[in-house]
């Protein structure tokens, strides 16, 4: 079900048509999203930390670490804290840029869908982008319900889009 509404400008005076995105477009923009992540960012960041803090292979036989065994944990614990904050913090930044400068993501780009400011309909400031971001983190609790949300709500919004202020809409020409 295609889903269309007219907002009015800021002025009030005319009405802007409004096509929201659903949730198997979004679903859609979020595979490829993911794609380019895993080619872009988590498999150079694999090389960059290598693979072996994945790999916690001290035998512990149902007993206490010794201290040399428990070091040796907190230092792959450490690694592996290191690599996940590492592209979180990257993959903030990126996403921030590509919803402040272009209005989306590649897979929304291509898809044809754009992030927009919920009350202007223009480009996410800088702070709503960070929120936006964050807010994924809250879409995900629960068995994903932040994001299944986007099926439920008559404004297709996710947790995220309610906590910053934003729309997924159709590209408007």
């Amino acid at each position: 079900m295609k889903l269309e509404l007219d907002l009015p400008d800021m002025d009030g005076r005319s009405a802007t048509p409004v096509r929201y995105a659903g949730f198997w477009v979004r679903f859609a923009t979020f595979v490829i999203d993911s794609l380019c992540v895993a080619l872009f960012v988590s498999i150079p960041l694999f090389f960059v930390f290598g693979s072996g803090h994945w790999q916690m292979n001290i035998p512990l036989d149902g007993q206490l670490p010794s201290p040399e065994q428990a070091r040796e944990l907190l230092a792959q614990l450490r690694l592996i804290m290191a690599q996940v904050i590492t592209e979180y913090a990257i993959l903030l930044v990126l996403y921030a840029y590509c919803w402040v400068r272009y209005l989306g993501t590649p897979g929304k780009l291509v898809l044809g869908l754009q992030v927009v400011d919920a009350r202007t309909l223009g480009p996410l400031s800088v702070k709503q982008s960070i929120i936006r971001y964050l807010g994924y983190f809250v879409s995900s609790l629960a068995g994903c319900l932040g994001f299944i949300w986007v099926g439920i709500d008559a404004r297709k919004q996710g947790f995220h889009d309610m906590m910053a202020h934003s729309y997924v809409i159709y590209r408007r020409d």
